[in-house]
């Protein structure tokens, strides 16, 4: 059996694909978020104090010299006041430390941060922050351990407090069978009867896909029970490339409220695109029945998200009105979907207000809505105000 210690060494020396597109959109996500969970603060709690909690944090950095998630975090928010960072991992706790220290010039490190070498598993979840903290986590085991929805809730419970937390699908698969991994799964899953209708579940199904899309949807709905009330998540689904359909990891944002979510959402649309020597804009995510997906390949070209695939989008339509009198602005339009999304499958929808503004802009060249702008003035084509109302003209197809 191999030396777990000398497994995640041997990995941070030489991270695969699918690890290093994970951690590029988690400390994406937690550095736009913890300006903006500060700028909230600022509003609603300025005396309380962001806890950021990392508690399989690796060693910060790969062997290819790319930094992961914990170094990431600390060079995004240095100028955030009243934070404390807690980063903990089994084995590889005293490399992170001496990256820190490397990375940021420390001969000690400062109080505000803290390394710790212990069993995630078995930590004091309460006692690594106060009643009033605001707490940002991040769960990523590798797999499924204290993704469980007792953990979470924990996790959460303070306002403001969100997580981000990340399942490995394909370990998932792999070692579903294995009944030395029975305890930890029936506690991911809240029960072995749970457990044992997912086992059932992959093994009958034709399309992994679905029983993956099901275990989503199944955490979601026994987190918000946990919970007491309905949460807002934001998952992004991660696959290998066009060819290999199978979604290999998941990483989603859990929030008491979609403020945050949403407004890091929008930010997403601003990762670096290309544009190809076909005028198309490449991205880093495309949509599935309105998933946010992702190729771990990052070596091909991403989907385009339109033109070529209008058909695909062309149900955008349906959410609109059929008259004048049925018009609706693009923020009552991206909510309609949301929250269609939300009901279908618990969590928001991966569009923005800046891919439907792209949409439209289609739309209007091809003759298929109509517009009432606010002003009287003559408008510019693909140039729109907040008030500016949209609806499907007659004739457009579904």
């Amino acid at each position: 059996m191999a030396n777990p210690a000398e497994t995640a060494k041997k990995f941070f020396q030489n991270p695969d694909r699918d690890s290093r597109a994970k951690s590029r959109f988690a400390y994406y996500y937690f550095g736009l978020y913890l300006k903006i969970i500060d700028n909230i603060r600022r509003q609603y709690a300025r005396n309380k104090q962001i806890v950021y909690l990392d508690l399989f944090a690796g060693e910060g950095r790969y062997g290819t010299g790319e930094e992961s998630v914990p170094l990431k975090v600390l060079g995004s928010a240095y100028r955030i006041e009243n934070i404390r960072f807690h980063f903990n991992d089994y084995y590889r706790a005293s490399a992170l430390e001496e990256n820190i220290k490397k990375r940021f010039g420390y001969d000690v490190l400062p109080n505000k941060i803290k390394v710790t070498h212990e069993d995630a598993t078995t930590m004091h979840i309460n006692s690594l922050f106060g009643p009033n903290d605001i707490v940002i986590s991040y769960i990523d085991s590798f797999s499924y351990l204290l993704c469980d929805t007792k953990t979470i809730n924990k996790l959460i419970k303070n306002a403001f407090s969100d997580a981000v937390i990340y399942l490995n699908v394909e370990h998932f698969y792999r070692f579903i069978d294995n009944e030395a991994e029975q305890e930890s799964f029936s506690k991911f899953f809240g029960s072995k009867d749970r457990l044992e209708h997912f086992r059932r579940r992959y093994k009958e199904a034709i399309n992994k896909d679905e029983v993956t899309l099901e275990i989503v949807e199944d955490f979601i709905k026994r987190l918000n029970q946990e919970h007491g009330s309905r949460l807002s998540y934001l998952p992004v689904f991660f696959r290998k490339s066009e060819s290999n359909t199978v979604i290999c990891q998941v990483l989603m944002v859990i929030s008491k409220n979609d403020t945050g979510p949403k407004r890091v959402r929008e930010r997403f649309t601003e990762l670096p695109k290309e544009i190809d020597d076909k005028g198309k804009f490449n991205r880093d995510f495309y949509f599935e029945d309105g998933r946010m997906t992702v190729y771990v390949d990052s070596s091909r070209n991403q989907l385009c998200l339109f033109d070529d695939d209008f058909e695909k989008y062309s149900k955008i339509l349906n959410f609109m009105g059929n008259s004048p009198e049925e018009a609706i602005t693009l923020s009552t339009l991206l909510c309609r979907i949301d929250d269609k999304c939300v009901r279908k499958h618990g969590y928001l929808s991966g569009y923005t207000e800046a891919f439907l503004r792209r949409e439209l802009t289609y739309f209007e060249d091809k003759g298929m809505i109509g517009i009432i702008s606010e002003s009287s003035r003559k408008r510019p084509r693909h140039t729109w105000g907040p008030k500016t109302k949209f609806y499907k003209l007659p004739g457009t197809s579904k």
